[in-house]
């Protein structure tokens, strides 16, 4: 699938497309393992002595479900532009049909000390493939680009 990020348009340097293409799903089409291709395109505030250009990454996705109420994703990708090793991972736990709640974490591996955040959220479907979530983003090092900060998100997905 194709995918459209950002954390704020106007207050991070980077809008991304994400592409995925799956190397391996299981049956239940509940787990498998992807490539991810990111480019990150410049649409917000410039940063001094930071890449300022198109910023191209790649790396692999993986999802395990368990139980059919927990799911968690894996993803470890290099910036080839920054020089930086992310790894993420994220799980969605299913309190009720409709109400689910996510526990992200993120660590930047770069130049300096590792960059760490927490990211706890509750999502609501509100239709088919449609959800808002509330979202609390945490830094958990001193190394951070941020303090705390709150997240309105909607999402729309497609089969």
């Amino acid at each position: 699938g194709i995918h459209l990020r950002s954390l704020g348009v106007k207050t991070t340097p980077f809008t991304e497309v994400i592409g995925m293409v799956e190397l391996w799903r299981d049956e239940s089409r509940t787990q498998g393992l992807s490539f991810l291709g990111i480019l990150g395109i410049p649409t917000g505030r410039k940063v001094k002595a930071k890449h300022q250009g198109i910023a191209y990454l790649a790396g692999i996705a993986g999802r395990v479900n368990t139980f059919g109420i927990l799911t968690t994703d894996a993803i470890v990708h290099y910036d080839f532009t920054a020089g930086h090793l992310i790894v993420e991972s994220g799980s969605v736990l299913r309190f009720m049909p409709n109400v689910f709640g996510v526990l992200d974490i993120s660590t930047t591996f770069g130049n300096l000390r590792p960059n760490i955040s927490l990211l706890p959220a509750l999502k609501i479907s509100v239709f088919p493939m449609t959800f808002i979530g509330i979202v609390y983003r945490i830094p958990v090092t001193a190394a951070r680009d941020f303090t705390n900060q709150i997240y309105l998100q909607l999402e729309i997905g497609s089969h």
